[in-house]
């Protein structure tokens, strides 16, 4: 069974959300929830749904412990970064839509696997450093959803002046454009903040909150995930503190002109 990628994204985004969000009175998903709510799955019997999430990789699983806050406002959020974006691509250049995000990376490396020799002798190491404070560096970046280009500033500390500092730099890479519209998430002491929003209104850009706590909706998480995976995870330079940082500066300046891949990577154009 082949359905359109529209489908399979309403489907899924459906599913993260509770029944209660769409007015049924039940706290799980059931087939006949999923067929009532999801329009397109309306025709089929539920045995026929049953094989349709099969065949869409979608099972029956047991739940786990989260601590995570519902917004009533999860649809009206969405369809907004939707209209943004859909905008942006029927007027390119004119109109600039970019989601942007922060993420943190430590002189010390992060565990994770790599290929090595079998046996008990053989195991990838992460060499640390011999300092004992393990220093952090932070990232702004904004990915463009039509060309893929990344804008960044790393700095130690992403705060309230560092961010209409980003704020000026994303309006110097976009000079010609009427509007710019950074669809971002909920962190409301710096990406609400006054100064942030007068500095941003001030320049023609228009924060779009996303819906909280729902990273999935923003492509920027799985541009960080590229930097730890090919980057940072078992780095071997603990030792050599600007190095590192200079590696996550080029590693983001290959997307300084835009990436079409980059946009398949991160979903925002189909695979």
């Amino acid at each position: 069974m082949i359905f359109p990628p529209e489908q399979q994204v309403e489907l899924r985004d459906t599913l993260r959300q509770g029944p209660l969000q769409f007015g049924l009175e039940q706290s799980r998903w059931t087939l006949k929830a999923i067929g009532l709510v999801v329009t397109w799955l309306g025709r089929y019997s539920l045995s026929g749904i049953c094989r349709i999430l099969k065949a869409l990789q979608i099972s029956y699983k047991r739940g786990r412990h989260h601590v995570h806050s519902p917004d009533p406002h999860y649809n009206v959020k969405k369809q907004w970064a939707e209209q943004c974006e859909a905008e942006a691509k029927a007027n390119p250049g004119k109109i600039v839509t970019v989601y942007m995000d922060e993420v943190s990376f430590y002189r010390q490396p992060t565990l994770a696997s790599d290929w090595c020799p079998t046996g008990s002798d053989y195991q990838p190491l992460a060499e640390r450093a011999v300092h004992k404070t393990n220093t952090r560096s932070r990232v702004v970046g904004a990915l463009d959803v039509v060309t893929g280009q990344v804008t960044y500033r790393q700095r130690s500390k992403i705060g309230v002046d560092q961010l209409c500092a980003f704020y000026r730099q994303l309006r110097d890479t976009y000079p010609e454009a009427e509007r710019i519209y950074v669809i971002q998430d909920n962190w409301y002491n710096v990406h609400f903040h006054p100064e942030v929003i007068d500095a941003a209104l001030d320049l023609g850009i228009i924060p779009v909150p996303l819906p909280t706590y729902a990273p999935w909706l923003n492509p920027t998480e799985k541009l960080w995930r590229k930097l730890y995976q090919e980057i940072i995870h078992l780095h071997r330079l603990s030792n050599q503190w600007e190095e590192l940082k200079a590696c996550v500066n080029r590693f983001l300046n290959q997307f300084a002109s835009g990436s079409p891949e980059l946009l398949h990577y991160v979903g925002l154009l189909p695979n």
